[in-house]
């Protein structure tokens, strides 16, 4: 405020400013106050939001516990429809596709983990369920659907070991042994859990050897040794 050449002449300035500014402080001060209002009620709104989704969710595994499918389905359903912007729908979609294949409904589990993939906002699932997805595909022999998943994908380094166990299996479908034998190494050099890798070796000895020189080597003196046999 520039200066003023008596104090009477500085509060005449000001009373006039208040005249002229005043209803904009008043109203300003009003939606202030309403908007910390609103801020609260909407907080709460949505912290009630969570509450019901928890309670549902908490109902899902329940009937997980005690093998009621059906209402786990039925109980995700509403999840997904009612609160798919709280953690709980992901959740639940992903515990969904669990009872699924227990119920033989591949197709109902698929869809369950694609609707993680593109709407989940815990971004922190989505890798699990891809590669839960790619599992399924790769059981399936899709090997495309199983590619768009797996490759050029980053994944966090916690899923290196599932992902390279998941690589080989790829690898194997398509022929391509050597990859395929490489990527089963690469997952047991991991943090296997014990299970996973004992499934790893038994995929490693399905495998068909790979050529090399010792064995072509090989083919032709037991040929040899055949021939002198028949003659």
């Amino acid at each position: 405020m520039e200066a003023y050449s008596s104090d009477q002449e500085q509060i005449d300035e000001i009373k006039k400013w208040l005249r002229d500014n005043g209803m904009a402080i008043v109203v300003g001060i009003a939606v202030g106050f309403g908007g910390l209002y609103g801020w609260k009620e909407w907080k709460d709104y949505v912290n009630n939001r969570a509450e019901q989704a928890s309670t549902l969710y908490s109902r899902i595994i329940f009937n997980m516990d005690n093998a009621q499918t059906g209402s786990v389905q039925q109980a995700t359903d509403e999840l997904i429809k009612d609160y798919s912007a709280t953690p709980y729908a992901a959740l639940a979609a992903l515990a969904a596709a669990k009872v699924a294949i227990v119920d033989d409904n591949r197709d109902k589990a698929k869809e369950r983990l694609q609707w993680v993939i593109d709407n989940t906002n815990q971004p922190q699932l989505v890798p699990l369920a891809k590669l839960r997805l790619a599992r399924m595909y790769l059981v399936d022999k899709n090997i495309d659907g199983a590619s768009k998943l797996l490759e050029g994908v980053t994944y966090p380094d916690a899923y290196a070991a599932r992902v390279a166990e998941l690589q080989g299996d790829l690898y194997g479908l398509r022929g391509e042994t050597a990859l395929a034998r490489n990527a089963y190494n690469l997952a047991l050099s991991a943090a296997l859990p014990v299970r996973n890798q004992e499934m790893v070796k038994i995929k490693l000895d399905e495998l068909e050897p790979v050529a090399g020189p010792e064995s072509s080597a090989q083919e032709p003196a037991s040929a040899a040794s055949s021939e002198g046999a028949v003659q």
